[in-house]
């Protein structure tokens, strides 16, 4: 039996998951997962969560806190990483991070360059890389960093995507230092960042190029193509020989022998989840991001790009299939979470199943007037791509009841995900047969529903709502034969390990019913 931990990295929490993974000759045959092999803790406030410093802190007070409950995570061998997805960080000389110096990928301030002035320069940067210039990703928000919040490039050591920010602080712990000719990053978040060619994964391709120093003066572009990390595997061991038994003191792990660069926390969930192409995966959180498996990215027919575009983290190069094409939303949780709070506090114990609840009473009501909500509470991403997009509720009337705002909310989020997916599919003349619900909201059932009804696909769920750390587990098993086997043989074992978790009864996804007999008769 050999066992590997996986960290999540996300914008609310830091977990930490266990595997075992019992191979025959040689061969992983049997993934052994528990639900209570999990441990989380919360980032606490906006500064936590643009903190390397703190994700690491959290990072081995989860690892401590799984080991307090599972003796079996005492022999982790190896640490898979998943990381929010994308951003821009800052990585300084000393080698820290400020957090002035971080934007996310729910950063929609874009100082003007995506407001249409630019478009002919953003259309003709996306044939490069395929991806949508847009607010929160590793282009636009090192635009926003070096007009608004006083970056220069002569402050740094490297601009970063998350998951190189969080080695480079993992390392600065071990007493090694960060520089940009030893960075790297993986695959995923390199193309879906903006600044990598997305065929050849180099840096600052010249249209990009063109891009950022129309709209940053002075830039100097040659010093940012070296500040850039460079691009590999997912399951890369980032930590040198000379640090190793830092970082085992660090996480109280004896028999550690490596940590991965990681990846995005969205192609991390569609490992543990599917390699079916016939299936819409769609992670629920704070944002939905459905995506569907392609074989490799095709150059767009309309003038800006549409959605996003990143190789699976089984990927040992840019032309290896599959990859993902996503349209990802912006706003769905969060929608969910504002409207619980319009009737419960945030400490309030069964707060969404009680919304959930009364969400159902007026989905029944025999007769209702209904309700139409825009969920695009700040800002949104696909469809429409519109950073300073706002929400209306239409129709509202004395009658109505918190529960009538409820379900147009779940109606609305779900019309925006039905378009998200209509998008990809007339973009790759694909019709995915099924849609694959998973993350915590997929607990909702009203919810599923609905989706079930706006979208029109044969929906399932899973209640397992830890798909991304679950995937970066089973990155941190590839992480265990890095540098002992070829690059093809570690992404073969990690496609039979994604094929194992898909099966697992753990996930087990259900077909979506009705949860009430009367939804039927509509």
């Amino acid at each position: 039996m050999k066992y590997a931990l996986g960290l999540d990295i996300s914008t609310q929490t830091i977990t930490a998951m266990l595997i075992g993974v019992v191979e025959t000759n040689g061969l992983p045959t049997e993934l052994i997962l528990s639900e209570e092999w999990i441990a989380s803790r919360p980032c606490r406030d906006n500064i936590s969560r643009k903190s390397p410093e703190v994700w690491v802190e959290l990072a081995r007070e989860c690892i401590e806190g799984l080991k307090s409950k599972v003796g079996e995570a005492e022999q982790a061998e190896a640490i898979g990483v998943s990381t929010t997805f994308p951003g821009c960080f800052a990585i300084l000389r000393d080698g820290t991070v400020d957090p002035r110096f971080v934007s996310l990928y729910d950063n929609t301030a874009d100082d003007g360059v995506c407001g249409g002035e630019f478009d002919v320069e953003l259309g003709r940067a996306e044939s490069e890389t395929l991806n949508r210039m847009w607010p929160g990703n590793m282009a636009i928000g090192l635009a926003h960093l070096m007009i608004s919040q006083g970056l220069s490039l002569e402050m740094v050591a490297g601009i970063a995507p998350p998951n190189t920010a969080f080695a480079s602080q993992l390392l600065r712990v071990s007493g090694n230092d960060f520089t940009s000719s030893v960075g790297i990053t993986d695959f995923s978040e390199a193309v879906i960042g903006g600044l990598y060619d997305v065929r050849s994964g180099s840096p600052l391709p010249p249209a990009v190029d063109d891009l950022l120093t129309g709209v940053i003066s002075g830039l100097d572009s040659p010093t940012l193509r070296n500040l850039l990390p460079k691009a590999a595997p997912s399951w890369r061991n980032i930590i040198p020989g000379t640090a190793i038994d830092a970082v085992r003191n660090l996480f109280g792990l004896a028999e550690l022998k490596g940590v991965s660069i990681g990846a995005g926390d969205s192609p991390l969930a569609a490992l543990a989840l599917s390699n079916d192409t016939k299936t819409v995966i769609n992670v629920r959180g704070s944002s939905d991001s459905p995506m569907i498996l392609i074989k490799s990215p095709i150059n767009r027919n309309v003038s800006r790009e549409n959605v996003l575009h990143y190789p699976m983290p089984t990927a040992t190069d840019l032309t290896d299939s599959p990859w993902c094409v996503v349209a990802p939303m912006l706003r769905s949780g969060r929608v969910w979470d504002w409207v619980r709070r319009l009737r419960f506090d945030d400490e309030e114990y069964r707060g969404d199943e009680a919304l959930e609840a009364l969400a159902l009473q007026a989905a029944v009501k025999r007769t209702r007037t209904p309700l139409r909500f825009d969920t695009a509470l700040g800002g949104e991403r696909a469809p429409e791509w519109d950073s300073t997009a706002t929400g209306s509720i239409v129709g509202l009337a004395e009658s109505h009841t918190i529960g009538d705002i409820a379900l147009a909310a779940l109606e609305g989020m779900s019309n925006t995900l039905a378009e998200c997916i209509n998008v990809m599919e007339r973009r790759y003349r694909v019709s995915a047969d099924n849609l694959l619900l998973a993350g915590g909201p997929a607990k909702n059932r009203l919810w599923n529903w609905i989706t079930r009804q706006r979208t029109g696909k044969k929906t399932f769920a899973t209640t397992f709502s830890d798909a991304s750390v679950l995937g970066a587990a089973l990155l941190g098993y590839a992480t265990l034969y890095d540098g002992v086997e070829t690059e093809r043989a570690v992404a073969s074992r990690l496609m039979s390990l994604s094929r194992l978790s898909a099966n697992h009864e753990l996930i087990a996804p259900v077909e979506v019913n009705a949860p009430a007999a009367e939804l039927l008769e509509q």
